[in-house]
């Protein structure tokens, strides 16, 4: 059941990584609202919120980081490379897509210095992951859109002091 209270979940999941792990998650939301306001919605639960575009979960904060699902086939093979090395994040077999071609980890943004750069690689196979669900899918599945999480959205906009940050249709 998607039911919890905003801080008391992200309390729960972060330490020092919230606002980083948090910018993320919003830049992800950009993201998918850019592809249209229709197509995705978010999930709060007790022990995680998921970004869902479509039909597929394409981020999750959880456990003090983030999951995010990238693009199997993104042309940057220097920056898959570069995430292989990466001590802060860790693939994962574990949810990848068959229907938008995927793979999958977690980033726990910990090591000082580097997060501008790994996020960077991130970044962009995450985005094209997120653009090809959007084209995939014409819209948000009604099951998730009855439980898109208003209460995270304005928590979001007032932590990361971003008014900016959208809601879906």
């Amino acid at each position: 059941m998607a039911t919890a209270q905003p801080q008391q979940t992200i309390n729960t999941l972060f330490g020092q990584t919230e606002q980083r792990c948090l910018e993320m998650f919003a830049e992800s939301i950009k993201e998918a609202n850019h592809c249209g306001n229709d197509k995705w919605g978010i999930t709060l639960y007790k022990d995680r919120v998921r970004l869902i575009v479509g039909s597929i979960v394409v981020c999750t904060l959880e456990a003090g980081s983030v999951w995010f699902a990238l693009d199997r086939n993104f042309q940057g093979s220097t920056d898959h490379a570069f995430l292989d090395k990466a001590v802060d994040w860790k693939w994962t077999p574990r949810y990848d897509y068959v229907a938008v071609p995927s793979m999958s980890g977690y980033y726990k943004p910990s090591t000082p210095g580097i997060h501008a750069q790994t996020w960077a690689k991130i970044k962009k196979m995450h985005f094209s992951l997120i653009d090809k669900a959007a084209l995939k899918y014409r819209k948000l599945r009604a099951p998730s859109k009855k439980v898109h999480s208003e209460d995270f959205m304005d928590y979001l906009r007032q932590r990361l002091n971003d008014p900016t940050i959208p809601d879906p249709t």
